[in-house]
């Protein structure tokens, strides 16, 4: 392993010599040059790869947000029609313990994370209806 990474360090600092001769006027900070260059090469390296991942149809919701995120697009609004996009945190009231679903009676005592988007009351899963983005429309 330390031959390996030995070999990518001794890549870096040629590629490094390389494209400083290539582009003497290109600007990194006068203490990190080396630093800023390797990172930048392997975020251009990694880049298509995360892009094309993001695309695979099954891939988990947390993972396609930490792409979202990396990629520098709105987690949030990833493959949504307007119409079914989700509430910002602001709109939603959040406390410290989940609520109570507000139609259903005290005695039940069913607590949920789900609001309503229009009114935005606390409901359970008995009183929501799940339309999927293309009903939805």
């Amino acid at each position: 392993m330390v031959m390996f990474y030995n070999i990518l360090d001794i890549g870096s600092i040629a590629a490094w010599v390389v494209y400083s001769t290539k582009y003497p006027t290109e600007q990194f900070s006068k203490t990190d040059k080396r630093r800023e260059f390797q990172l930048s090469i392997s975020k251009d390296l990694i880049m298509p790869g995360i892009e094309r991942r993001r695309k695979t149809p099954r891939s988990p919701k947390q993972l396609t947000c930490a792409m979202d995120l990396f990629l520098g697009h709105d987690p949030l609004a990833a493959d949504l029609p307007e119409s079914a996009q989700p509430l910002s945190a602001s709109a939603i009231p959040r406390a410290s313990k989940r609520p109570r679903c507000a139609r259903c009676p005290g005695r039940l005592d069913r607590k949920t994370s789900v609001f309503c988007s229009k009114c935005k009351v606390p409901v359970c899963k008995e009183h929501s209806v799940v339309v999927c983005s293309v009903c939805g429309i």
